[in-house]
């Protein structure tokens, strides 16, 4: 006749069990986390890609806002007004973000909002020299419709040190709403950077780069001011 477990020994079999289970945990937590910022850096190297494919075809701008609607209408396309389908659909959305955020929306991923407010806050780029705007330093590259029309592009000719001229990160409001521009001089803005794993933003530069990093790392080199954290909370960086 066989033995039946005694309860002890249950007990110590789920104890080993739950034991195993805790130490695995992290360690998937950990690779599930990189496996979403991988796929971001991915997006958003190919969003970039595509704008200068897009350039390309289109006199070197990258699209902004045409008619109403945003460059990520015109990247996906919707076989009415634009009938070319650059990139599809889940690159214009971070894996880090929860599925409920802003379900209504098409992206979580936003794009550089440059105007002259913009363009006139400063920074010093370098310890030791004055401050400069950021205009001089990036260029003048956004132009509005001159007939007086809602459309607005930027020009990739007219684009200076675009190794640090982020134009694309997850970008997020104070309540958590997903928003297709991001504005980083204006804490009142559309949206703001955001750390959307853990504490790193993924951003996408002009030219075609992408990187996770800090808000402050990001700060040093690429002069925006605000950012968001994963709880969405507004994190001013220091004015030099």
């Amino acid at each position: 006749m066989k033995k039946a477990f005694t309860l002890v020994e249950l007990l110590t079999v789920i104890a080993i069990i739950a034991i195993l289970a805790g130490m695995t945990m992290p360690a998937l937590s950990y690779a599930r986390a990189l496996g979403h910022r991988t796929d971001c850096l991915n997006n958003k190297r190919n969003i970039l890609s595509m704008m200068h494919v897009y350039a390309h075809l289109s006199d070197g701008v990258f699209p902004v806002q045409a008619n109403g609607d945003t460059w990520g209408y015109i990247l996906r396309g919707d076989d009415i007004t634009y009938d070319r389908d650059f990139v599809p659909e889940r690159s214009l959305k971070c894996t880090a973000a929860n599925e409920d955020i802003n379900a209504a929306a098409d992206n979580t991923i936003g794009m550089l909002f440059a105007s002259d407010t913009w363009a006139a806050a400063s920074k010093e780029y370098i310890a030791g020299n004055g401050a400069i705007t950021n205009q001089q330093h990036f260029g003048k590259f956004w132009v509005t419709d001159p007939a007086g029309g809602s459309d607005l592009v930027y020009q990739l000719s007219q684009m200076k040190h675009a190794s640090s001229l982020i134009m694309f990160a997850d970008s997020f409001d104070a309540n958590g709403k997903s928003v297709w521009y991001f504005d980083p001089q204006d804490q009142n803005g559309a949206g703001q950077i955001t750390e959307a794993h853990g504490s790193e933003a993924v951003v996408a530069f002009a030219d075609g780069s992408a990187v996770a990093a800090t808000a402050a790392e990001l700060y040093k080199v690429s002069n925006s001011k605000y950012f968001r954290d994963g709880t969405y909370t507004l994190e001013t960086q220091p004015t030099p």
